[in-house]
């Protein structure tokens, strides 16, 4: 027999988009994760150079 657990996933569903337009709609669609910047995906160059290193 599956425990709760194992039931529990089997029945979950991802919950439907907090926004349908604006800023929250954007943020969750579009911001990439820490890894790659924290940036919005539309505004990443194409070309595959890497922007200078700025000295501070």
């Amino acid at each position: 027999m599956p425990s709760a657990a194992t039931r529990h996933r089997a029945r979950w569903r991802p919950s439907a988009p907090q926004a349908e337009r604006g800023w929250v709609r954007l943020y969750t669609e579009h911001v990439t994760q820490a890894d790659t910047g924290v940036d919005l995906d539309f505004l990443v160059g194409s070309t595959d150079s890497e922007p200078p290193r700025q000295a501070f």
